[in-house]
């Protein structure tokens, strides 16, 4: 499947693929999105998603400014990323789209070995992962922070809820220097398994005050203290 450019038809019926539960892609060295924009709201039955070894992949989700703004809602609960060197984007969000997508039944993100990926989720999708268990990022040497910074100004400070996050592990990312570059509360109530290895810019997570901004992270005590930098 090396030669292939492009996976779906522009003029897709909004039926098209209503049954699909699982998507595996590898090895397609020329795609480089999986799901245009012309793609949004077919795939509402898409529970896993599987995209590895695809030299010029740059966006999974390109999320159209063109479309409605009513929030789509989609089964993904596993998604998998791995090996996607020129990889930029997971979800594309134009400028203005905030809310457009609910990952709400997102369960596990694993995203290893994409070089160029600068964060993991876009503000709006943060804010919509309450069902999240397992978040796993390695070897992403580019990841500055794993939720980009919301492009409106806002001075109140934001909270990041996670009541089912169990497992976080961080491993080789030199750039990342915090979850959320600004204010923020991370709350993680059910955590019990927290690995960070090599991620030498990474504020510790504990209540503090850094540039007049306040960062604090409420994980259950028992994991804050068996926590080690490695």
């Amino acid at each position: 499947m090396k030669s292939l450019s492009k996976i779906w038809n522009s003029n897709l019926p909004s039926e098209s693929f209503s049954k699909l539960d699982t998507l595996i892609i590898e090895k397609c060295d020329k795609l480089v999105s999986v799901f245009p924009c012309y793609n949004e709201g077919i795939f509402h039955s898409l529970c896993s998603l599987t995209v590895t070894k695809c030299r010029l992949m740059q966006t999974i989700f390109d999320i159209d400014d063109k479309k409605h703004d009513v929030g789509d809602v989609t089964g993904l609960q596993d998604v998998h990323l791995e090996i996607l060197p020129k990889l930029k984007h997971v979800w594309k969000l134009k400028e203005g789209r905030g809310g457009i997508l609910n990952l709400n039944n997102l369960q596990k993100i694993m995203v290893e070995n994409c070089y160029c990926l600068e964060n993991i989720f876009p503000f709006s999708v943060a804010t919509s992962l309450g069902n999240l268990e397992y978040l796993v990022v390695s070897y992403c040497y580019e990841l500055k922070e794993i939720v980009a910074k919301r492009a409106a100004a806002n001075k109140a400070n934001l909270s990041f809820k996670f009541p089912k996050l169990r497992s976080i592990k961080f491993s080789v990312l030199p750039q990342l220097t915090s979850f959320y570059p600004g204010a923020f509360q991370l709350n993680c109530p059910m955590l019990n398994d927290l690995s960070i290895e090599r991620c030498d810019w990474l504020e510790p997570f504990h209540k503090e005050t850094v540039d007049a901004q306040e960062k604090s992270v409420l994980f259950p005590q028992e994991v804050l203290l068996s926590l080690s930098y490695l």
